[in-house]
């Protein structure tokens, strides 16, 4: 049976499980046995509670990536947020926890370098926007098991006097994170939910696969609205 992270909330902030700090002890080399097994297991659980939940950092090279990966490919709903397309809720997963995410199963050897960026001005909806794109590169891991993905994120940031242009372009840069993480299957319970919210926003602004109905306008409403419920979110075992 995979193990599941265990997040508790109690007294207005996230506690990792009480169980203590693990030891800097792990099994010696050797054919395993049945209490080596169960101590890296035990040792996988609670380091990533204490690293999601609390913010206590380990080495995290003792744990295999794959079962790290295994770990992170449901999102707790604890750390799920949404934006609202249109007057849908799209959810998905902010940057902050993707850098987690990826600093956890690479024992913070992560790297990026941006290679090309973009910022025009556009207008959207009669309101002046700031349309940004940024092209990534990520190196991950070190050695041999290094491993270099490059991806494409974008933001557009609208008129607001506590915000710049450089901020519209930073936001873009943020979301090559959550982009990267994607690839690796982090956050990846969530696609579904996102593509039926996607459709429903897309059908409420009479939209079909990118192009504008001809029956209808981006401000009118369609002609048949189709009532899709966002997939329930999985947390991760309590």
């Amino acid at each position: 049976m995979t193990k599941k992270l265990k997040i508790e909330k109690g007294g207005g902030v996230l506690r990792h499980s009480p169980v203590s700090q693990p030891k800097e002890e792990y099994p010696e080399a050797g054919p395993p046995t049945k209490d080596s097994v169960e101590a890296i297991k035990k040792t996988e659980v609670v380091l990533a509670n204490a690293y999601f939940a609390s913010n206590m950092v380990g080495d995290f090279s003792k744990i295999e990536e794959y079962k790290k990966l295994t770990l992170l490919q449901n999102t707790p709903q604890i750390f799920i947020k949404s934006r609202v397309v249109g007057k849908i809720k799209v959810p998905y997963i902010p940057h902050e926890y993707a850098e987690k995410c990826l600093n956890f199963v690479f024992n913070f050897q992560v790297s990026s370098e941006i290679l090309e960026h973009e910022m025009k001005d556009i207008v959207v909806g009669g309101k002046n926007t700031v349309e940004s794109m940024a092209v990534v590169k990520f190196t991950l891991g070190v050695g041999e098991n290094k491993i270099v993905r490059t991806v494409v994120s974008g933001h557009r940031s609208y008129a607001n006097p506590a915000t710049t242009r450089a901020d519209a372009l930073k936001s873009a840069i943020s979301k090559a994170w959550t982009v990267v993480a994607r690839t690796f299957g982090i956050g990846s319970n969530l696609v579904e939910a996102e593509r039926k919210a996607y459709a429903k926003a897309a059908c409420d602004a009479g939209v079909i696969d990118g192009e504008v109905s001809p029956a209808q306008s981006p401000t009118q409403s369609p002609t048949k609205k189709v009532q899709t419920p966002i997939k329930k979110v999985p947390s991760w075992k309590k």
